[in-house]
């Protein structure tokens, strides 16, 4: 049956992305996966492992960014919430069936197959429905290879490191 397996990653909106990663390094234990840019999206992250699990900071690089109005907005907080799903397809209806909105465009990638979901049925929060043909990101090297992979193959990412 189609639905939410768990929770892959969390991603914070932050306004100084350096500090963010060092706090997480630094006070926190973490370690440094990948840096990455948005083009479109006009911004800059980060996801860091911290024990078996991932955060993403995200810092807006242009003031009309979705990050940076949210910082604006709201302060640093979490924005999204990463969930592996297996069966988005039919998840992804269902959810449609019950009308809730769903941004599909990022469905077309069979390799990684993402949605998103409003905040007003994330109870704040942007949920980011994940199904990963290879197997989701996660704190593994195998997940970190998919990680490093999703963003060297999509046009509008670029990994940094």
């Amino acid at each position: 049956m189609a639905g939410i397996v768990g929770i892959n990653h969390v991603a914070f909106c932050v306004p100084d992305l350096e500090a963010a990663i060092q706090n997480a390094l630094g006070n926190l234990g973490g370690k440094l996966m990948i840096r990455f840019e948005s083009i479109p999206g006009k911004y800059r992250g980060a996801c860091v492992q911290l024990g078996a699990s991932i955060v993403s900071y995200l810092q807006g690089s242009d003031e009309g960014s979705f990050v940076a109005q949210f910082v604006a907005k709201r302060g640093p907080g979490v924005q999204h919430l990463g969930l592996t799903v297996e069966g988005l397809d039919e998840y992804v209806a269902s959810l449609e069936a019950r009308g809730i909105r769903v941004d599909k465009s990022d469905m077309q990638n069979e390799r990684f197959k993402e949605a998103l979901v409003g905040p007003k049925t994330g109870q704040g929060v942007v949920l980011q429905l994940m199904e990963w043909r290879d197997g989701a990101m996660d704190a593994t090297p195998q997940g970190l290879e998919q990680l490093k992979e999703k963003y060297r193959s999509d046009p509008n990412l670029r990994l940094i490191q």
